[in-house]
């Protein structure tokens, strides 16, 4: 009968499938029996400053491991099979592998309060005050999962992206040399069989990480209790490619070619900025 709230009727509905119930929209349920496990070991070396020059660095070494990385919503959090959560244990969303963080600071050795050109002139005015600094990350890349789009279970459920493709017995999935147009071994998977493909979650590895930001400063005493601090900034300063996604819907093509198993998105390229600071 109709709700007193004006709310929807109640209609008698039986189960059919594990995936489906006639008579109900497509609704997404959520429980809180999520598992995750995480091991980690983190090296920190410093140098503080002496001589104008400071060094540091932080290296991680990672495995983070759950069933599902975060919730809400959206493909990649669904499973493929309510009835067996276990099938979605596998690396998480944010695990990396390995991470290296350094930075340094290094002032040159001219003008006052160093060890030479000490004393005021020209000479002290066009070499002294320059500061060098910059930071370097070398990372491995995150997993992504192989997905398979169009499956009725998918759709029934109002979600798509949540199935996964089989897994064929004998390929490894990771390519020893991997290239833009083939990260990974697209031979590796194959339509699925059954209802649920075989393929785990979060098996195949993205690109890693390099990057490189540096910056130059010049500070210029213009008076006692005044100065001028110039600096000039770049992110990315060797203008590296950073690949940040891969095609990893299986069948996935465009117009012209697939694109399953491509490199499909980049970061951002080289920036420069100059600023200018007034002290006094």
């Amino acid at each position: 009968d109709q709700l007193a709230t004006g709310g929807p009727r109640f209609v008698a509905c039986t189960a059919a499938t594990p995936a489906t119930t006639t008579c109900v929209q497509p609704f997404l349920y959520e429980s809180s029996e999520g598992f995750s496990i995480l091991h980690q070991g983190t090296l920190r070396l410093r140098k503080r400053m002496r001589h104008g020059l400071s060094l540091g660095g932080t290296y991680t070494y990672s495995k983070s491991i759950d069933d599902a990385s975060s919730i809400g919503g959206g493909a990649t959090v669904v499973a493929q099979n309510d009835l067996d959560i276990a099938a979605e244990r596998g690396l998480s969303s944010f695990d990396q592998r390995h991470r290296l963080v350094a930075d340094y600071v290094y002032e040159l050795p001219f003008g006052k309060d160093k060890k030479w050109l000490t004393t005021s002139g020209m000479a002290q005015n066009i070499f002294g005050g320059f500061s060098f600094s910059g930071n370097l990350t070398l990372a491995s890349g995150f997993p992504f999962s192989p997905r398979f789009f169009g499956r009725a279970t998918d759709l029934s459920r109002g979600i798509t992206g949540a199935a996964r493709p089989d897994l064929v017995p004998g390929q490894s999935i990771q390519l020893d040399n991997p290239t833009i147009q083939q990260w990974f071994n697209t031979a590796a998977f194959a339509g699925p069989a059954g209802v649920f493909g075989t393929a785990g979650r979060n098996t195949i590895i993205g690109p890693g990480t390099v990057s490189f930001d540096m910056s130059i400063s010049k500070s210029i005493q213009l008076k006692e209790m005044q100065g001028l601090e110039v600096r000039l900034s770049a992110t990315n300063v060797f203008n590296t490619v950073h690949f940040t996604s891969i095609d990893s819907t299986f069948g996935s093509s465009t117009v012209r070619s697939p694109t399953f198993g491509q490199v499909i998105g980049a970061g951002a390229m080289r920036k420069a900025q100059l600023t200018a600071r007034y002290r006094f």
